[in-house]
């Protein structure tokens, strides 16, 4: 997507997983799946989103800043940037 590796870090979550290996594989978007409040820096996550080249995005979660977050993707136009909503057990993200 044009963002230079140096500047991309992987955290990986906490939680081990009970089977298989975790996909390292390079995806077609990108994805943040939590609490939608002023803490988690969805602000500066929205903002990197725009330059050099807006990658898809899938916002899954819900919150206090879910409607002002939801405005400020409008407003940096990005397009392909979608809030999802609040999701449980296995539902898909489509």
């Amino acid at each position: 997507m044009g963002i230079a590796v140096e500047r991309i870090r992987l955290v990986r979550h906490f939680v081990r997983l009970a089977e298989g290996r975790p996909n390292t594989e390079v995806g077609s978007y990108g994805a943040f799946v939590g609490r939608l409040s002023a803490e988690k820096g969805l602000d500066v996550l929205l903002r990197a989103c725009i330059a050099p080249v807006i990658p898809p995005f899938l916002i899954v979660g819900d919150g206090p800043r879910m409607e002002a977050l939801d405005g400020l993707s409008r407003q940096l136009g990005l397009a392909h940037t979608k809030f999802v909503g609040r999701r449980r057990g296995t539902k898909s993200v489509d």
